[in-house]
C-alpha cells in the first residue's frame, strides 16, 4: 500500500518529477523529518519551508500551496512542508506523525484542533468546533515566540 522512502525527506527539492505524484511513502524518521507517512507533490504558486501548512492547489490532491490567497480550499490540509522547496519544484510533505516545527498563528495551545489559517500563508489556527472543517492534527505545545510549535498530524 506504501512504499518505504530510503532517504531523508526533508532534503527533496526537484526540478522534475522522480516519483509518482500523489503516490504514498512511509518513512522511519530522522533529525530532518519525523516518522509518518508522506506524499509526493508538487508545490505551486511560493517556495515554501519547513513547518509550512500547505492546501490543495487544485483537485489533483497533488498539487500544493502555502498561499491562501491562491488555493482552491483553504479549510482543507494537503500536509505539512518538512525543508525548503522552490515554487514549481517537487517533495514529499508529511501527512501524519509528529511534526515538531509547524508554523502557527501565535494563538495555537496545548491540544488544540488545527486548521489552515484562511489569510495567513502557510500557517496553522484553531477554530471553533463548530466549523464544517476537519482538522489537519493536534497541537502536542502551544506556539512560541517565533510562532513554531510540535504537532500530531493525522491529514489522511
Amino acid at each position: 500500500m506504501f512504499g518505504t522512502l530510503q532517504y531523508d525527506p526533508s532534503t527533496v527539492n526537484d526540478v522534475a518529477a522522480t516519483a509518482t505524484l500523489g503516490a504514498l511513502y512511509y518513512w522511519a524518521g530522522s533529525a530532518g523529518a519525523g516518522a509518518g507517512v508522506y506524499m509526493y507533490v508538487q508545490v505551486k504558486d511560493l517556495a515554501v519551508a519547513d513547518g509550512d501548512v500547505l492546501c490543495p492547489d487544485d483537485a489533483t490532491g497533488y498539487n500544493v500551496t502555502k498561499d491562501r490567497s491562491a488555493d482552491l480550499v483553504s479549510t482543507i490540509c494537503s500536509g505539512v512542508a518538512v525543508g525548503t522547496v522552490t515554487a514549481d519544484y517537487y517533495t514529499y510533505i508529511q501527512l501524519t506523525g509528529i511534526h515538531d516545527n509547524v508554523l502557527g498563528d501565535g494563538s495555537v495551545g496545548l491540544g488544540d484542533a488545527l486548521y489552515p489559517h484562511s489569510t495567513t500563508d502557510g500557517a496553522a489556527s484553531t477554530r471553533a468546533e463548530s466549523v464544517a472543517a476537519s482538522s489537519f492534527g493536534d497541537a502536542l505545545e502551544a506556539d512560541d515566540s517565533n510562532n513554531r510549535f510540535t504537532a500530531l498530524l493525522h491529514c489522511l
